[in-house]
């Protein structure tokens, strides 16, 4: 590999390139890119770790492992995936930014879990709920727990939850073990349900045509997380509140006419079914299933 980094400084619209002999060459940043370059101050990455630095305005450094074509799914085994629900990210942005917060047990829990996350010992993975749960904030604690987030993520991500649950249903009716292997990826384009990974650049040779879909997708994440606008979630919300609806006029019913508890599993099973009755059927014919 000739080149050993490249860096862009926003701030002087300039882009830099340094070569594995130690020459470096710099050149003019065009405006599209030095405007796509918000909220960051200065970025950097490095073709030997295969990470992407970003310094942003409050002056954190944020690191991405961007990963490479053909590398391993997931992480290591020596470093094991801990999945935090949103209440304990909240704790480790509060241990980061306002630690008067938390009592002695929890601060303690976070410190450590931020110092094996900075160590890399242990994989914090940034999933889509993460960013649903946090649409609606803005200011500094938006800023706050985004930079946490961002910061002890690096880069890696869930699947989401519709896309590994469609896995395993094709796996399942196939005939074998319904267990979606990469759920846990540096992979690009993979949180959100309707993501469709792009694939390789075609008009790009090695390595970049696999690392402009990785560089492009973590900058526009790191972006979007990093802005400080609140999103209107009214229409997500409405959509939800409908779809679950149905299922407490079904418990309600079950009670008042005192179903037994076999008949209330029959009823469970087949609202599941119900529920889940196009992504079965799309399953079954990818899986070659006949309708009968």
């Amino acid at each position: 590999m000739p080149f050993t980094s490249w860096e862009m400084d926003f701030q002087q619209q300039l882009a830099t390139i340094e070569l594995s002999g130690g020459q470096r060459e710099s050149f003019p940043m065009p405006e599209v890119i030095a405007a796509a370059g918000v909220p960051f101050l200065w970025s950097r990455f490095d073709f030997t770790s295969n990470t992407l630095s970003f310094t942003v305005a409050s002056g954190d450094k944020l690191v991405v492992e961007v990963g490479a074509a053909g590398a391993a799914d997931g992480p290591p085994p020596a470093r094991p995936v801990v999945y935090l629900d949103q209440l304990h990210w909240v704790s480790l942005a509060r241990q980061r930014h306002a630690p008067e917060k938390l009592n002695e047990a929890n601060g303690s829990a976070a410190t450590t879990l931020i110092q094996l996350t900075e160590a890399q010992r242990i994989v914090l993975p940034l999933s889509a709920g993460h960013l649903t749960e946090m649409a609606q904030l803005e200011g500094r604690w938006r800023a706050h727990l985004g930079l946490t987030i961002m910061g002890l993520s690096r880069g890696w991500q869930m699947q989401n939850p519709v896309a590994v649950r469609k896995t395993e249903f094709l796996l399942a009716m196939r005939g074998e073990s319904p267990r979606a292997l990469g759920v846990f990826t540096l992979e690009p384009e993979v949180l959100f349900a309707a993501s469709t990974p792009s694939g390789p650049a075609t008009d790009l040779p090695p390595p970049f045509d696999d690392l402009l879909p990785r560089l492009t997708w973590a900058s526009a994440v790191y972006a979007a997380v990093l802005d400080d606008e609140a999103m209107d979630m009214r229409e997500g919300h409405e959509a939800a509140e409908r779809w679950a609806a149905d299922f407490p006029r079904l418990a309600q019913y079950m009670r008042e006419h005192k179903t037994s508890a076999e008949h209330a599993r029959i009823n469970t099973r087949a609202r599941l079914i119900a529920d889940l009755g196009n992504e079965t059927a799309v399953a079954a014919k990818c899986a070659g299933l006949t309708p009968e």
